[in-house]
C-alpha cells in the first residue's frame, strides 16, 4: 500500500463528510501538506533507499524461510538494522504462545548489546506484514521515529513507527 492509499483509508472518511467546495479544496490542500511531510527526508534519509531497502528485503526474506508456523501457515520474516549489523528474526506458533518475527529479532539485538535501532524490515510472500501491538512497543521503545519496510513479493511500502503507533506510552527514564 502506498504512503497516498495509507492516507486514503486514514482521511477518507472525513472526506465522505465534507459537502462544501471550499472546505473540501481546504481539505485537499492539507493532504497534500502531509503527503510531503511524510515522504521528506526528514523520516527517510538518503542512506535509507535503494540498496540498504534491498538488503533489509533480502534478510528479511531469508528470514521467513526459517518461520515455524504450522496453524497460520504465514511464514513472517523480519531484518532489523541496528548501528552495526542487522539481526534477523522469523514467527514462531505453537499451542501454548506465538512469538512475531519482529519479537525475535529484537530479542536477539538486545542480546547482542545492540539497542540503537535505525530501522527494521517486515516479510512476508503473499500480504503486508504489519508487526503486531507488542512489537509495536518494543520498537518505539528504543526508537520512537524508526523507519519501516513493510514487504511482499510483489512491493513495499515505507512508514515509521509513529504512523503505526501514534500514542506509544513514553519509557520512564
Amino acid at each position: 500500500m502506498k504512503f497516498a492509499q495509507f492516507r486514503a483509508r486514514i482521511w477518507g472518511f472525513v472526506n465522505l463528510n465534507l459537502n462544501c467546495k471550499s472546505t473540501n479544496k481546504t481539505f485537499v490542500q492539507s493532504i497534500e501538506k502531509v503527503d510531503k511531510f511524510y515522504n521528506s527526508e526528514r523520516f527517510f534519509p538518503k542512506e535509507f533507499k535503494g540498496e540498504l531497502i534491498s538488503k533489509l528485503i533480502g534478510r528479511a526474506k531469508e528470514a521467513s524461510d526459517n518461520a515455524y508456523c504450522p496453524f497460520t501457515s504465514v511464514p513472517v520474516g523480519c531484518a532489523l538494522l541496528t548501528e552495526d549489523n542487522i539481526f534477523c528474526g522469523c514467527n514462531i506458533e505453537n499451542l501454548l504462545c506465538n512469538v512475531s518475527a519482529g519479537e525475535v529479532a529484537v530479542i536477539k539485538a538486545i542480546s547482542d548489546g545492540a539497542t540503537t535501532f535505525k530501522a527494521v524490515c517486515f516479510y512476508s510472500t503473499d500480504f503486508m506484514p504489519f508487526p503486531d501491538g507488542k512489537t509495536r512497543q518494543l520498537l518505539a521503545e528504543f526508537n520512537p521515529m524508526l523507519n519501516i519496510i513493510i514487504a511482499n513479493k510483489d512491493t513495499y511500502n515505507l512508514i515509521t513507527i509513529a504512523e503505526l503507533f501514534p500514542f506509544a506510552p513514553e519509557v520512564p527514564e
